[in-house]
């Protein structure tokens, strides 16, 4: 099943490239980001996407109801480099939508802040006026150690008892973590007094 074809899956790499490289240079300094990455959904994923949306598997539907196609991840140190940086992307871009899983996490233990914002598509010619969502996750290292892990012991797992216990035990490591992240905040914060 073809969703995209080869010239479109290229525009939307293209579009990746081009965003993520304005992104960096719009947000300014990036001392405090350790690493980022960026991906373009696969037509799999979109086609699965979709279906669990109820709905068909078309370009028309992926550009119209998914916001995700593009994915742009930042990882930092520190809580608050997560909130510097959303600050500055506001700064430079129109939000639309933003959800904070730091302060609200899921209910699995996930934490990052998300924010979707239109990128100017790029074909080989250049902008063609039209825009795609782009969804933007920042996190610290800890909460993006603990979303791989996850992702990498339940993704497309069956639902089972002891599934169930594992889900228990990941939750409570994810609050672990998120303590361990506000006392390097804390560590950060006197460190940076003292330097003062």
């Amino acid at each position: 099943m073809a969703l995209f074809s080869k010239e479109q899956i290229s525009v939307l790499h293209n579009t990746r490239q081009y965003f993520v490289k304005n992104l960096l240079k719009n947000i300014g300094p990036t001392e405090v980001i350790e690493h980022h990455s960026s991906r373009v959904k696969d037509n799999d994923s979109i086609a699965n996407k979709l279906w669990g949306k109820q709905l068909n598997a078309t370009v028309d539907n992926a550009l119209n109801y998914l916001t995700d196609i593009i994915g742009v991840r930042i990882v930092v140190h520190f809580i608050g480099d997560v909130y510097d940086i959303a600050s500055k992307i506001r700064s430079q871009y129109g939000i639309l939508e933003e959800i904070d899983y730091i302060t609200n996490p899921k209910d699995n233990g996930y934490r990052s802040l998300h924010m979707i914002v239109n990128a100017p598509v790029q074909t080989k010619d250049g902008c063609n006026g039209r825009v795609i969502p782009v969804e933007i996750q920042i996190r610290t290292v800890a909460m993006d150690c603990w979303a791989s892990l996850e992702h990498q012991m339940f993704y497309k797992k069956e639902e089972c008892e002891r599934m169930e216990l594992a889900r228990k035990e990941l939750l409570h490591c994810a609050e672990t973590l998120f303590s361990t992240d506000m006392k390097m905040e804390a560590i950060q914060s006197i460190i940076q007094k003292t330097e003062k």
